[in-house]
């Protein structure tokens, strides 16, 4: 099979083609709907377990402010903290602190006057040590929530402080502070079961994180985002992609702190996988099942229709003896039948025909032979009769001008009634030998450059003694810098001249005008007058021989029906077409069209034109 029959129309292509088309393309946007569905669903459930895990740590760190914020309501309200830090005894209040400070699960534990100068600790430190002054800031407005998360070299410090109790909180004698750590470790156990990983950022750097990140791997955002809601982004840490949630951190601290949790991605991107797989794998199966029960419909239906066509090509080719093969089960078994039966219908009908062939030809012979004899009957007796009345014609004339005596009014009004029916007369002898010369092909073309405002105003002169007698103007409007046409300029005089006296004969009050215009590579000329008009059912066959608008025995108009027949035949010998617009009691526009340029001179700048 060559790669060309491929692309040649075929019945089994087209249903294998449009069968596997609506099977395919349900499948592909089926396929992508549910991919699209599972890919915000599976999202979804992401963003919920990274959400479910950020309140999980968020819940752990609020916890261990909860213990640091205890443990210092604790320590200050023992009786022993206040006597110890009245008295100022560093030593008893060390004792008092190492203790309650394991007890309490803190990670230190400060005991400080009201300026905020550590006294004691349960934890070493240097002599005019103070707690931040933030801190003890917070404790003297009496907030809430008197504590600070502060990045420290360990992790992040949670430090809580509380007035040591007093008769009032104005002459309390110091503060206790205490701390809890949150480092890799804690973070670590808050994870759990969980595969997400979990960072604390502050200021832009990774300070607190369950795997070693790099801050460039996080993704920029700005701090407004978080005030307004968790953020989501998605990054790349060690070559792995992660779904992040950020949300804020209420540290209290001047220092901005983000919680951070990344969801591995490698789940959702295997997921997406096997649904596509599974996918293509269910459209594979389909399409080949459409594949295979598409192509048994297609072949049912093309075997029997190609035993038709090549029927038809032997039948075509004359084999009406051709048998055509049945066997469907099927409607076309039907058409099998009945083409059986037609080709057998033709083989008798064919017989019939050849006869009845022979017998139109034969007589389309003798009507050949008929029109060749009625031709030169119509040109010789044309001929004949153009001589006796031209004598008629010539012999009238005389007599009209005297030179055969005088004459008495009565004779010289006989005698102009006798001139203009031999006028007429002759007029229609040489109607019907144009017209038989034409047919015969004996009328020659001898196109030359000629002007045709001349001819029209030759028209004008020839035709304007019968529209003066009845009362109409005649005029071109022709410019004289209209180019000259390229045609027979006698067969345009003709035209011109029977164009122009039927307008003349069928109007009776108004003008008749003769116009041209130049459209494209050819002149459009123009006979308008405001007479009669045509009716449109008599526009389609005016052009015709011997037919006329008025062709009752009563019309008002003389005439043989031959001059439109004629000058249609005269244009279109000369390269141009001719045609009628008007409506009755209106008036009528005779167009029609002559070369500007001979043929041989345009047919160059045509295949010129085609070639550019």
């Amino acid at each position: 099979m060559s790669i060309g029959s491929l692309f040649t129309p075929s019945i089994r292509r087209t249903l294998l083609s449009r069968t596997m088309l609506i099977a395919i393309v349900p499948i592909i946007l089926i396929g992508t709907l549910a991919i699209w569905l599972s890919q915000d669903l599976l999202q979804a459930r992401f963003n919920d377990e990274a959400q479910i895990v950020a309140a999980a740590i968020a819940n752990g760190i609020a916890d261990r402010i909860t213990l640091a914020q205890r443990g210092s309501a604790v320590l200050a309200a023992l009786p022993e903290a206040r006597d110890l830090t009245i008295a100022r005894d560093a030593s008893g209040l060390r004792e008092l602190l190492i203790p309650l400070k394991s007890r309490l699960a803190l990670d230190l534990a400060f005991v400080c006057d009201p300026t905020g100068t550590i006294i004691a600790g349960a934890q070493d430190f240097k002599a005019g040590d103070t707690l931040p002054p933030e801190l003890v800031a917070r404790v003297r407005a009496h907030a809430e929530a008197s504590y600070v998360i502060y990045s420290e070299p360990r992790g992040l410090m949670i430090r809580a402080i509380s007035p040591i109790s007093s008769s009032t909180p104005q002459s309390a004698p110091g503060y206790v502070e205490t701390g809890s750590l949150l480092d890799n470790s804690f973070i670590t156990t808050l994870r759990a079961s969980s595969d997400s990983e979990i960072a604390i950022i502050v200021d832009r750097q990774v300070k607190v994180s369950t795997i070693p990140i790099n801050s460039a791997s996080i993704p920029a955002h700005s701090d407004t985002d978080l005030l307004l809601g968790p953020v989501y982004r998605e990054t790349t840490i060690k070559g792995q992609r992660y779904q992040a949630i950020f949300t804020l951190v209420q540290s209290h601290s001047s220092q901005p702190q983000e919680l951070g949790v990344f969801l591995p991605l490698a789940p959702l991107d295997n997921a997406q996988r096997e649904i596509a797989l599974a996918i293509a794998a269910g459209g594979l199966v389909l399409a080949t099942l459409a594949f295979a029960l598409s192509y048994r419909t297609a072949r049912t239906l093309t075997q029997p229709l190609a035993r038709l066509a090549g029927a038809a090509q032997r039948i075509e080719q004359g084999d009406l003896a051709v048998r055509v093969a049945g066997g469907s089960p099927h409607e076309i078994g039907q058409l099998e039948h009945s083409f059986g039966s037609m080709a057998g219908a033709l083989r008798t009908r064919d017989a019939r025909n050849e006869a009845l062939v022979n017998d139109l030809r034969a007589a389309n012979v003798k009507l050949e032979e008929l029109s060749r004899l009625k031709s030169e009957f119509i040109a010789n007796v044309s001929h004949e009769l153009r001589t006796p009345m031209n004598a008629i014609l010539g012999y009238t004339d005389f007599m009209l001008e005297g030179l055969n005596g005088p004459l008495t009014k009565q004779q010289e009004s006989d005698l102009g009634r006798v001139r203009a029916a031999a006028h007429n007369l002759l007029g229609i002898i040489n109607g019907l030998l144009d017209l038989a010369k034409i047919e015969a092909g004996q009328m020659d073309v001898a196109p030359e450059r000629f002007s045709i405002e001349a001819v029209a105003r030759e028209v004008v002169d020839l035709l304007g003694e019968r529209a003066r007698a009845k009362g109409l103007a005649l005029r071109s409007e022709i410019d004289p810098s209209v180019p000259m046409a390229w045609a027979d300029p006698i067969h345009a005089r003709q035209v011109l001249t029977n164009l122009a006296g039927n307008a003349v004969k069928f109007t009776n009050a108004g003008e008749v005008v003769i116009d041209a215009a130049v459209q494209g590579n050819m002149l459009e000329l123009v006979v308008r007058d405001t007479g009669e008009g045509i009716a449109p059912e008599a526009q389609a066959y005016i052009f015709d021989e011997f037919r006329q608008a008025d062709g009752s025995a009563r019309r008002k108009h003389g005439g043989t029906g031959l001059g439109l027949a004629i000058a249609r035949r005269l244009v279109w010998m000369n390269g141009g077409k001719i045609w009628v617009q008007s409506e009755p009691g209106v008036g009528s526009r005779f167009y029609f069209t002559l070369p500007l340029e001979s043929r041989a001179t345009r047919a160059p700048e045509r295949a010129a034109t085609v070639t550019g």
